[in-house]
């Protein structure tokens, strides 16, 4: 582990660092360690899933010794917005246009998102008002609602809809009550000339 402490200190916005290895010794650890690390050895067998139930936190990222959080990945994931756990209230979803390395973006009607506007007295899509051109989206969640237990850290604690977390591009807006408070935030293409950028909505 020749670059553990660069590693360390590219993920020193966590709020827990759990150093495993499979040596008779313990890797060499930086003087200023972070208050949150631990380092133990790696049992043989266990599976990594199991570490999200000893750090008690929402989500694992995995890292060999030698790697490390590129700026550019800490610029998408700042620290402030995982220390606030905002990660857990907004939801990102976006078109295979929009991931990495794509060519050219979604085509309306096709393989863009698609969000269906639901009459409350029918619990159906109302024609016509709906969007099929969704490029991305941010749905943030609201307050916990009956039945929900948001403190499980499971989608279906903070988004209301099923289909809002069948993970599919298929998205429903529902009338705000007592069993359904989502909110989207949509991003569409501008108008020309600027169609290749994204224009934000609600």
């Amino acid at each position: 582990m020749r670059h553990l402490a660069e590693c360390l200190k590219s993920v020193q916005w966590a709020d827990a660092i759990v150093v495993l290895h499979a040596g008779e010794d313990e890797p060499r650890i930086p003087e200023r360690r972070p208050s949150v690390l631990t380092v133990r050895k790696l049992v043989p067998g266990e599976e990594l899933k199991s570490l999200r139930g000893e750090t008690r936190t929402d989500w694992v990222l995995h890292l060999l010794g030698e790697e490390r959080v590129e700026p550019e990945l800490s610029d998408e994931l700042p620290g402030w917005f995982i220390r606030n756990k905002w990660y857990q209230y907004i939801y990102v979803a976006y078109s295979a246009g929009e991931s990495p390395g794509a060519s050219s973006v979604c085509t309306a009607g096709s393989d863009c998102l698609v969000l269906d506007i639901i009459d409350p007295d029918t619990d159906t899509a109302i024609a016509g008002i709906g969007r099929d051109d969704i490029r991305a989206m941010l749905v943030y969640t609201g307050s916990e609602l009956s039945g929900q237990s948001q403190a499980n850290g499971e989608i279906e604690d903070y988004l209301d809809d099923a289909d809002n977390v069948d993970q599919d591009d298929n998205f429903e807006k529902n009338e705000k009550s007592a069993a359904s408070n989502d909110l989207f935030r949509l991003a569409t293409s501008c108008p020309a000339p600027n169609g290749d950028q994204l224009c934000w909505t609600r």
